[in-house]
């Protein structure tokens, strides 16, 4: 473009300087005229295009330019337009932060007001209040006063009530004492023992809200009490637990001394009590294995039997329950059951020295006897021993017990038992006519003894047994079928009294065992039903 506009410039100022020519030459000078116009037109088309061109493109470039400013106007717009949006969107967030910090504020200041009007409110009440605070202080002085005296009234009370009840533990503890001192294993069965026995527990239930904590301190002997009271009304867990009560403190009083309190007994010097507490650990001992014996548990009875003598190794009749037991318990074997019978006579008849029995050396021997001699009586249920029955040496065993302590109901009636069973078997008329002679006349003197005994007696378990040994007295003695009727339906009537636990044992007189009362029953009703005397 710029080369056209330079060519048409030189064209142009070629002409101009040009020198007209002599007009003689016409013809030259008008081709020459023609030559320049055509270059002049030439060149003025090519100028006019070159224009056009330039013209063109300059519209292009100012279009192009245009068009260029128009999109960096319009990106410059639309970066504000996206600007203002952010602004306006962070001026919104803004304001409605600030509306929210607004509102939260207006609420804080409400509730700040309503916080500092509730402490005026507090407050004025709390100034309201002083007034009365001074009063109640004044008051509290008085209170703490009168609590002060009170808690010294009071802490002279409990000690009073504390010596009261020393006294008191001390009154029992010394009732306790007199009594278990006033009787012993063969007679606190008598009515005059158990009424001494009932007044004790109804005194100790009466005053045991005022004992309390306390009950640690009475002695052994309160304990013995109250387990023989419950042994003789049937209670026999009760009684059971009353009486290890009792081991446990005689056995802790018999190595270290309980006191005054425990043990007051002026007259009684420390060694005496600890030795009053070893044998009362023995009688209790005693009295439990007694009632687990009464419930057939004959193995334990032995274990307790001789647990007591350990604190007492010359309680004969502790020891003459051993073999008895394993006889009636059939947890031993016969060879040993004798041979333990036999000891025991050669101890007392050797004329050992066994302090602390109140029994007399015959009455013991007696009983021993007789127990010895039950082994051989035929009537056992234990087939092992039923096999070892000897009416001959039971006889002679009975008889020795019989001499022995002749004017015992039991001795009397074991051996006239032999010689009755003597007579039905076959022996020389003679030899026949003297035992039936005898066993009569000891059968009647047993009769009498144990028709006063009964009136004596109060334990079922004994009534049951003189009531079936009257029976068999009757049935010996051809004493008629009306004492006959009249003494089993004492027994069946004492039966409903015994107690209804499982085990309990009752002594048959007549067969020598160890029976229930169910068993008793069917024994009775065989011996009842037959003229002869049946062994079951």
């Amino acid at each position: 473009m710029w080369r056209t506009i330079f060519v048409l410039g030189v064209a142009l100022a070629g002409l101009a300087m040009q020198q007209p020519e002599p007009s003689g030459d016409l013809g030259n000078r008008i081709a020459n005229l023609e030559y320049r116009q055509n270059t002049i037109e030439t060149s003025i088309r090519e100028t006019k295009d070159s224009f056009q061109f330039f013209l063109t493109l300059t519209l292009a470039i100012v279009s192009l330019f245009y068009g260029l400013t128009t999109f960096m106007q319009y990106r410059r717009d639309l970066r504000e337009q996206t600007e203002n949006q952010d602004k306006m969107k962070l001026l919104t967030e803004q304001n409605n932060r600030y509306e929210s910090y607004i509102t939260r504020q207006e609420q804080n200041n409400r509730q700040l007001l309503d916080s500092t009007k509730q402490n005026i409110d507090q407050v004025t009440q709390l100034i309201e209040s002083l007034d009365s605070m001074f009063k109640v202080v004044a008051k509290a002085d008085e209170i703490e006063k009168s609590l002060t005296d009170l808690d010294r009234e009071m802490r002279v009370q409990k000690e009073q009530q504390k010596e009261y009840t020393m006294e008191l533990l001390r009154e029992l503890n010394t009732d306790a004492i007199e009594i278990c001192g006033g009787m012993n294993r063969d007679n606190y069965m008598s009515l005059e023992n158990q009424q001494r026995l009932r007044n004790f527990r109804n005194k100790l239930n009466a005053r045991f809200t005022e004992i309390g904590k306390f009950e640690n301190k009475l002695n052994a002997n309160c304990f013995l009490i109250l387990g023989l009271d419950f042994r003789i009304r049937n209670l026999f867990d009760e009684a059971l637990e009353n009486l290890e009560i009792a081991v446990r403190r005689a056995k802790l009083y018999s190595k270290q001394d309980g006191g005054p309190l425990m043990h007051p007994d002026p007259s009684k010097n420390e060694e005496e009590i600890r030795m009053w507490n070893k044998k009362l650990a023995n009688i209790a001992l005693f009295h439990k294995a007694l009632i687990l014996y009464n419930l057939g548990k004959h193995r334990d009875a032995e274990n307790m039997f001789r647990e007591a003598l350990e604190y007492d190794p010359n309680d004969i009749q502790a020891m003459i329950y051993i073999p008895e037991g394993k006889y009636l318990g059939h947890y031993a074997g016969f060879e040993e059951i004798v041979k333990e019978f036999e000891r025991l006579i050669n101890l007392l008849e050797d004329n050992r020295d066994f302090r602390g029995n109140r029994l007399s050396k015959d009455i013991l021997l007696s009983q021993l006897y007789v127990r010895y001699g039950n082994c051989y009586f035929p009537g056992s249920t234990h087939k092992p021993f039923a096999k070892q029955e000897n009416l001959k040496v039971a006889e002679e065993i009975y008889a020795q017990a019989y001499q022995q302590l002749p004017d015992s109901y039991l001795t009397k009636f074991s051996y006239a038992q032999a010689l009755a069973e003597k007579t039905r078997r076959r022996i020389p008329e003679v030899e026949r006519l003297e035992a039936e002679k005898l066993a009569r006349q000891l059968f009647s003197e047993a009769y009498a003894i144990v028709k006063v005994k009964i009136g004596e007696t109060t334990e079922t378990k004994i009534l049951l047994m003189l009531y079936y040994i009257l029976l068999i007295c009757c049935q010996e003695l051809d004493l008629g079928s009306d004492k006959i009727a009249r003494f089993i339906s004492k027994i069946y009537e004492k039966g409903a009294e015994l107690p209804s636990i499982e085990g309990y044992r009752i002594y048959s007189p007549l067969t020598k065992n160890d029976l229930t009362y169910e068993e008793l029953k069917q024994e009775i009703q065989v011996f009842e039903n037959s003229s002869e005397r049946i062994f079951v």
